[in-house]
């Protein structure tokens, strides 16, 4: 689905969503960077939102090009997983073999292109490029980064950036004080229906983990299954965490307008409200709901999110992407899961297969965690206490 533009990107937004990822990088003196993102088509007319982020591309590129050693790449989706790997190690040895101000030792690859279904090669590639040279590598991810995305992103200063750490703080507290638990959360639609899922949780087994958007040394992720590379969304600004044990999960939430009906863990049943369509939706979610819907394959239910920016007053536009609608609020992943134990991980990734990972922000929830003693004592989670 391509989304309507609600508003032309103006070179003064541009500008700021540069200067502001260049911030979020934290960019040590000595590191070399390659840009990946997407080959412009042989066409005139163009969708708005890659060209966004083909001029976002080169304006990081010439701003960072100033001090760093630096390097553009492109692809159109159509290489296997195994060229997107070959290719990405190849400019990454490539651009370390170049004569820079200084000798690189740190590497970020910024991935501003599609969600192209064999991505995982780029990170095969940069995990590879690492192993070899005994380095890790730092991936600052934005998929499917939209005009709706670059707005938010030139919002996103110091200032704002320093909030969103203070609310993680909170966050992060909660789960530092109440470890394990049982979260009750209640989404309902316009006509009063609620619907209620419930999700245990221990962080002792499936921590909850904080994307903040910025690679400050403390809330990096592992990127699937590679060791030397940890990763980042931006923008960010989240603290999310996979159920456990995740077959504990069960009910009913409402997402996007959709019923999505869980049964141990797993999506059974995605419900379209009247006058909805697939279209309406973005790739990744489609190919979910076709999964679940039509082929009848279940989906773990592979994250709970909790988005800071409604909190904070950011806004998200109806032309942003799921990489910035998630961070408005609570949401839903499905597919492959966050951080578990080996065993429980190992079962979630099998169970998704080939399908990685998608989000759904939830209506209208409430998250209570509930009291342990069933005494009536619950605790409020979201929307936080004030």
């Amino acid at each position: 689905m391509v989304r309507q533009v609600e508003i032309p990107i103006s070179p003064e937004q541009l500008g700021n969503a540069s200067r502001n990822y260049i911030d979020c990088l934290n960019l040590h003196p000595s590191s070399q960077i390659l840009i990946i993102t997407d080959k412009l088509p042989g066409i005139q007319e163009i969708d708005p939102h890659l060209k966004v982020r083909r001029d976002l591309s080169a304006m990081l590129r010439d701003e960072i090009g100033k001090d760093h050693k630096v390097a553009m790449i492109e692809f159109d989706g159509k290489q296997s997983a195994e060229e997107l790997k070959s290719e990405t190690e190849r400019a990454l040895n490539e651009l370390n073999k170049l004569e820079g101000r200084n000798s690189a030792e740190h590497t970020t690859v910024i991935f501003l292109g599609e969600q192209w279904k064999e991505r995982t090669g780029i990170y095969a590639g940069a995990d590879e490029f690492g192993i070899s040279h005994r380095i890790n590598v730092n991936v600052a991810l934005s998929l499917g980064f939209s005009t709706g995305d670059c707005r938010v992103m030139s919002e996103l200063d110091k200032n704002k950036m320093r909030s969103i750490e203070e609310i993680n703080s909170k966050f992060e507290a909660f789960f530092y004080d109440h470890p394990n638990g049982k979260f009750k959360v209640t989404t309902h639609d316009d006509e009063g229906n609620n619907f209620i899922l419930n999700l245990d949780y221990d962080t002792s087994k499936a921590p909850f983990r904080s994307d903040m958007g910025m690679f400050d040394g403390r809330h990096e992720s592992p990127i699937s299954e590679f060791k030397h590379t940890r990763g980042i969304n931006v923008p960010g600004g989240e603290i999310y965490g996979i159920g456990y044990p995740y077959k504990s999960t069960n009910g009913k939430f409402l997402a996007e307008g959709l019923i999505f009906v869980v049964e141990n863990g797993l999506v059974k049943s995605i419900e379209f409200k009247e006058g909805q369509k697939i279209e309406d939706f973005d790739t990744s979610q489609q190919d979910l709901i076709r999964l679940v819907n039509e082929e009848g394959k279940p989906m773990p239910f592979g994250e709970l999110g909790i988005g800071f920016y409604k909190l904070l007053g950011i806004k998200t536009w109806s032309d942003a992407s799921v990489l910035s609608h998630e961070k408005d609020g609570p949401h839903a992943g499905l597919g492959h899961g966050e951080e578990s134990t080996p065993d429980e991980e190992k079962e979630v990734s099998e169970i998704a297969g080939s399908f990685r990972h998608t989000d759904f922000v939830l209506d209208n929830p409430e998250i209570i965690l509930l009291d342990p003693e069933g005494e009536g004592n619950d605790l409020r989670f979201y929307p936080p206490a004030e």
